[in-house]
């Protein structure tokens, strides 16, 4: 049987070389992407261990001493100012925070709280 001759198998042989060189075009990208991964976790691994070691020692030495345990309800302006960055932040702009309240119901509003994770989520993403 000749190649040259059917259309049909020369269609189906040039098909296959194809869907061959395809895949392993595919299947080298792949390798090298799963190397250069690995020879990244090598290199993070030593740099981040010193760099952990160092941010450690200045985040220890840069926070306060942790007061003693606040009254049940009673709210420091320390947190007061972190629910304002924290809000700054998740909406772009600045915020003033004028009332803090706990909800202690377990489950309550559950649909709510939900919705309301979702709108924030949708906001703002970098």
């Amino acid at each position: 049987m000749d190649l040259t001759v059917d259309p049909v198998l020369i269609g189906l042989q040039i098909t296959i070389t194809g869907v061959i060189v395809v895949f392993s075009a595919l299947a080298m990208v792949a390798l090298t992407l799963v190397a250069l991964g690995q020879l990244n976790r090598f290199q993070g691994k030593s740099k981040s261990k010193a760099a952990s070691e160092l941010a450690t020692t200045k985040v220890a030495s840069a926070l306060p001493k942790p007061a003693a345990a606040l009254p049940d309800g009673q709210i420091t302006p320390e947190l007061i100012a972190l629910i304002s960055a924290a809000a700054a932040e998740a909406l772009g702009r600045p915020v003033r925070v004028t009332r803090v309240e706990y909800d202690r119901r377990p489950g309550a509003d559950a649909w709510g709280r939900h919705g309301r994770i979702t709108i924030m989520d949708s906001r703002r993403r970098r």
